[in-house]
């Protein structure tokens, strides 16, 4: 996947580069089999790269790797496909020679680990899981496609569980979902400790997916906006920010970065807390340019 401005000189650098690339590797980049998908383009930066790059267009949703990319939240159509391709996996009348040990562990193998790839990176809605669940619950305990809700021995929900816990160990989609979007935070989590509660875990997930801008900081307040990282000075300096004046506590980054300014807002006397907090500021703005 190529991100790319449709600027002529950037649509005639991406070419040249794919032809390098088939130069030095051998391997041809086939533009025809290939497809371009507009973001926010005009009719003219369309027709410039038809005629440069000569891709065939598509609109969202489009897939990538398999997984549906999409700006909006997806249909019920968009996500038939992974419901059929569980579907297919099912061995019909071989199923009916399993036993429901056997039957389990195929689910557990085959039919569970389909959706993984999908779930890494979007949220399946109730829907599809439902969906799923209920072709995974029909196969266990029928060994079908469909079941009666009569021959369902034990509630789905049971049945989630761990093994230690009294359940079969079938994964759980929407938790299992959950764990595999929310993994790339816990790499990331600061000195190597686990967020302690559901709402420090969400704040981190948002911190890690977001990007901060603050362009020329005329309307972002200095003191109390996240804009630092994805907190606030207020928060990473509760002393400083306590010993400021009232009235500049609604200043923004465009007057009090320029200069330092922001140190004149401090009343307080210099104990070992405020300078220490002051120092940790000059650091991380160290560096730091409006745009």
């Amino acid at each position: 996947m190529i991100f790319v401005i449709p600027t002529e000189r950037d649509l005639l650098a991406v070419k040249a580069a794919l032809g390098i690339f088939r130069l030095a590797s051998g391997l041809f980049s086939n533009l025809e089999k290939s497809t371009a998908v507009p973001l926010n383009c005009t009719e003219t930066d369309i027709a410039r790269l038809q005629a440069i790059l000569a891709c065939k267009l598509e609109t969202f949703p489009c897939k990538y790797l398999g997984i549906p990319l999409s700006v909006y939240k997806l249909k019920r159509s968009e996500e038939q496909f992974l419901i059929d391709k569980v579907a297919a996996r099912i061995p019909g009348w071989k199923g009916q020679l399993l036993n429901v040990a056997g039957r389990v562990a195929l689910v557990k193998a085959t039919l569970s680990a389909i959706p993984i790839h999908t779930s890494i990176a979007l949220c399946l809605s109730p829907w599809a899981i439902q969906a799923i669940d209920k072709l995974r619950r029909a196969f266990i305990w029928a060994g079908a496609n469909t079941v009666a809700g009569g021959k369902c021995k034990v509630a789905w929900v049971k049945v989630c569980r761990p093994k230690e816990l009294g359940g079969l160990g079938i994964s759980d989609l929407r938790r299992v979902g959950i764990a595999l979007r929310v993994r790339w935070v816990w790499r990331d989590r600061i000195e190597g400790r686990r967020p302690a509660t559901r709402e420090q875990s969400a704040l981190a997930l948002f911190q890690a997916a977001t990007v901060f801008s603050v362009g020329n900081g005329q309307s972002t307040y200095f003191w109390t906006d996240k804009w630092i990282k994805g907190s606030s000075i207020a928060m990473l300096a509760p002393n400083v920010y306590a010993a400021i004046r009232p009235m500049k506590k609604l200043s923004t980054v465009a007057e009090a970065l320029p200069g330092s300014v922001w140190v004149t807002h401090i009343l307080a006397a210099p104990t070992l807390q405020i300078v220490t907090e002051i120092s940790l500021i000059c650091d991380l703005l160290e560096d730091f340019q409006l745009s």
